[in-house]
């Protein structure tokens, strides 16, 4: 069903594929946005300034913690590893503001509790450590 959808999504001129674990490839898209919404909310700036120290630092030390939540919970990394894979999303969306920063921005709330609770939840569930993610979260407006 889902190729049947997707080859007529690419028919119609939409790029699209079916995807063969759809909970892994929301954990994958969670991790990311987990390091790149918070971060360019509370710092203010466009995704690629996060490549770029002192932010890059910033960056390592959500992705070293975003590893080991998913090692616990038995999602496999990206390809990539998840630090390749969100620095490759850090490059490929430059220039763009993530939706975190634009509702900062606007004065709107955010989409905090979506995006970090799993994750925070997750690090209990595990008893894990998790002081980055924690600090993003008291650091962003809900």
């Amino acid at each position: 069903m889902a190729a049947a959808v997707a080859a007529t999504l690419t028919r119609a001129g939409l790029a699209a594929s079916a995807c063969d674990d759809i909970d892994e490839r929301l954990w994958h898209k969670l991790a990311v946005n987990a390091v790149i919404n918070p971060l360019t909310a509370r710092h203010r700036v466009c995704n690629g300034a996060l490549a770029t120290p002192p932010l890059s630092a910033e960056v390592e030390v959500l992705c070293a913690e975003i590893a080991q939540l998913m090692a616990a919970a038995k999602v496999s990394p990206p390809a990539a590893g998840w630090q390749g894979w969100v620095s490759a999303v850090i490059e490929a969306t430059a220039g763009n503001r993530s939706s975190m920063l634009q509702d900062v921005l606007a004065g709107r709330c955010t989409e905090r509790d979506a995006i970090l609770a799993p994750l925070l939840a997750l690090a209990d569930t595990h008893a894990l450590a998790v002081p980055g993610l924690r600090a993003c979260y008291r650091a962003t407006p809900g």
